[in-house]
């Protein structure tokens, strides 16, 4: 019998750790703020804290993670009333799904629990985590890969909760909304109308994931992005016709794949193909030469 192989698929992929840590904080305590250009993710085991990050502040409660993107500058701290149990982890990873974190506190999903718990069971065998991870020598075997291992698999059922809009709100200290405008995305579609727009290059821009940033327009506006988009670069394509430019020039113009797909795209919008469009353009043309040579005195001969 001959058996083929699938290569794993890997998303996420975290290549070194920075620092594994389990404080506990008395109420008073105020952290210094700092920056370094990996991730640090922070979980409430127990507590009330308040999480600071640049301009944004917002409590993070027992069970809530965050996650604080690399070079960002961020502290935590107390509340003033009760002690906080904290755990947090420092890593780099560089793997691209990792944009949709850094946004605000998450709920941890219960099956991700026993995950943290093992993860700081398996540091503290394998490394001295007082300050930096130093690799202890009588670790057990594979115990950095285990750890590696548990980061990635706590990592992914976050990012799973994200998925499934699972998350808690944000909390803006200017008290603003943290929906996205619909306008912000309508005016860098209008801006970038002759290049071709993918929603992935939305979600880099915004810093929103893909399901979040789609029902934010959808809501605001009754319309999805790439329906909104079409329908513009539609009436620009209309615009260059009346213009004088061909179907084929509009079509290079706007960046649509070839000529024919453009024609396809514009019928099913406006029920006319590229050409009949021209055509009516033409019949008004004439019709309005004819209009003014009719209007137009004539100058008796002598």
């Amino acid at each position: 019998m001959t058996y083929q192989t699938y290569t794993l698929k890997c998303p996420l992929h975290v290549s070194a750790i920075a620092t594994l840590y389990y404080f506990s904080y008395t109420p008073d305590f105020v952290s210094r703020w700092d920056a370094h250009d990996f991730w640090e993710l922070i979980y409430v085991d127990h507590g009330t804290t308040i999480v600071h990050s640049d301009n944004t502040s917002f409590p993070l409660e027992t069970g809530q993670v965050v996650l604080h993107r690399p070079n960002v500058r961020h502290r935590i701290q107390c509340d003033g009333t009760h002690n906080a149990n904290v755990f947090i982890a420092s890593f780099v990873c560089r793997s691209p799904i990792m944009r949709h974190f850094g946004v605000g506190p998450i709920t941890l999903p219960p099956a991700a629990r026993s995950l943290i718990v093992s993860l700081i069971e398996c540091g503290l065998q394998t490394f001295n985590c007082r300050k930096s991870v130093i690799p202890l020598e009588n670790a057990p075997l594979g115990g950095q890969q285990l750890v590696r291992n548990y980061l990635e698999m706590l990592l992914i059922h976050l990012l799973r909760a994200v998925e499934q809009e699972e998350c808690v709100n944000v909390k803006i200290a200017s008290g603003e909304s943290t929906s996205l405008p619909a306008e912000q995305i309508m005016a860098y579609l209008n801006e970038h109308i002759y290049e071709r727009i993918t929603i992935e290059q939305l979600c880099d821009v915004f810093h929103y994931r893909k399901s979040r940033l789609c029902a934010l327009f959808k809501e605001q506006t009754g319309k999805t992005i790439i329906t909104y988009f079409t329908e513009r670069r539609i009436e620009t394509a209309k615009e260059l016709m009346r213009q004088g430019k061909s179907a084929g020039q509009v079509a290079t113009l706007l960046q649509f794949e070839t000529p024919q797909y453009f024609s396809r795209v514009f019928k099913s919008y406006t029920g006319l193909s590229p050409r009949d469009y021209r055509s009516t353009l033409m019949f008004d043309v004439n019709n309005r030469v004819k209009k003014r040579q009719l209007n137009t005195p004539r100058t008796q001969e002598n």
